[in-house]
């Protein structure tokens, strides 16, 4: 695909690629595939333009970009003497207008007849070498109240390992992929622990038990789809399996309230309700983040739906079943409830960044400038939210049998 060749431009020849949306028409689908590609090929957001005059003076602000990436800020520095060789010590930086330069310091050996050698054994690059002795290497900075005599080594080893991992140095993980690569974990360990533990209630609880492992099983399979889309695939592919697997874990959860009411009378028209109210929340949201239509209108849609389904946990029949059950079943269909107010309002607000980010004009698009990553507050949500409200049936169940 197009995102693969990008990547093996940039990773595997140091070549960056710009791309361009002209013309308008392009939807936020489109949009959202074009800085997708244009994040994998390094030059981080796509060139918008609707008129040729915008073209033209995007282009020349793209090409001014490339040329300022080549300029070093540093004059090298050159050994005393030469005569029994020396070293050449520059720092360069990759300019970066309004934000941080990121750069490096390299030494490059000078022979006796004063060229420079650049095939020297003894040739290095401070940013390679940090990389390699990541483990081993040794920090300090300046912390209130510790003395360099007695800790020049205070920016631990732990501390630096675990910005290794999140901030990508030396091809670590990204925040995004740790993310899907924690919830892929945390899911399937917790579909382990339901599926495991079925033998130990009677078979009224047997089946909430169940749904639970399969709510967090399902995602957890979709999680590792999703993380495996982020090397080659496209956010549009990503956004797809999302809501594949709401379509399949969301009404799960909704058959989680009934299965718990239904000792206390709840009834298949209560379950139909819910699930139909989720199928079109997931649905109409769909259709809005996959820039099929107006993303704030169709948020809308979706957003009218998911308080239908509060109102009816909270103040409709459900919520007069389970003050009839009282006991752990009340408790636990209350603390459901506010899983569904609390944790799934997490997923609006992925809705509206990622969807402003897509549609400036949009009225929400100021909440880009949170500068949270849509996929990690999903991914957030995803993780609270199923493993949540297995635990909450667990501990009702749990309760229950003794």
């Amino acid at each position: 695909t197009a995102i693969r060749s990008t990547t093996a431009l940039r990773t595997q020849h140091g070549i960056k690629t710009f791309t361009v949306a002209y013309g308008g028409g392009i939807g936020s689908w489109g949009i959202r595939n074009f800085r997708s590609m244009a994040q994998a090929g390094g030059t981080n957001d796509v060139i918008i333009a609707n008129t040729t005059a915008a073209l033209k003076a995007q282009l020349k602000a793209a090409i001014m970009q490339v040329i300022a990436s080549k300029l070093s800020f540093t004059a090298p520095a050159i050994t005393a003497t030469i005569e029994k060789d020396g070293s050449l010590f520059q720092a360069q930086f990759d300019y970066v207008q309004n934000e941080e330069w990121q750069g490096t310091l390299k030494r490059t050996a000078i022979n006796s007849s004063g060229v420079v050698d650049v095939n020297d054994k003894g040739n290095w690059s401070a940013a390679d070498v940090l990389k390699k002795n990541i483990s081993s290497r040794k920090i300090w900075t300046v912390l209130t109240g510790i003395d360099y005599k007695t800790d020049y080594n205070n920016f631990k080893d732990t501390m630096t390992n675990l910005l290794y991992i999140i901030d990508n140095h030396a091809g670590g993980m990204g925040l995004e992929e740790f993310t899907f690569f924690i919830g892929t974990m945390a899911l399937m360990g917790a579909s382990a622990f339901f599926f495991l533990s079925l033998s130990q209630f009677d078979k009224k609880w047997r089946n909430s038990i169940l749904i639970s492992g399969l709510i967090t099983f399902i995602a957890a399979v979709h999680y590792y789809y999703m993380r495996s889309e982020l090397d080659g695939g496209t956010a549009g592919d990503i956004t797809s399996i999302r809501y594949i697997d709401w379509i399949l874990t969301v009404p799960l959860m909704c058959v989680e309230f009934y299965l718990l009411l239904k000792v206390a009378g709840a009834t298949t028209k209560h379950l139909r309700d819910l699930i139909v109210l989720s199928l079109v929340m997931l649905i109409t949201g769909y259709v809005g983040e996959a820039g099929m239509g107006n993303a704030a209108l169709w948020g809308l849609f979706s957003g009218l739906a998911y308080f239908a389904i509060v109102y009816m946990i909270k103040y409709g029949d459900l919520s007069k079943l389970a003050k009839s059950a009282g006991g752990s079943v009340e408790k636990a269909h209350n603390t459901l409830f506010w899983f569904v107010l609390v944790g799934w309002a997490i997923y609006p607000l992925g809705y509206m960044i990622g969807t402003g980010a897509d549609d400036p004009n949009l009225w929400y698009a100021g909440i880009t400038n949170l500068g949270l990553d849509m996929n990690v507050v999903y991914n957030i949500g995803d993780a609270i939210n199923k493993i949540g409200f297995g635990l909450v049936v667990y501990a009702a169940a749990v309760k229950e049998t003794k």
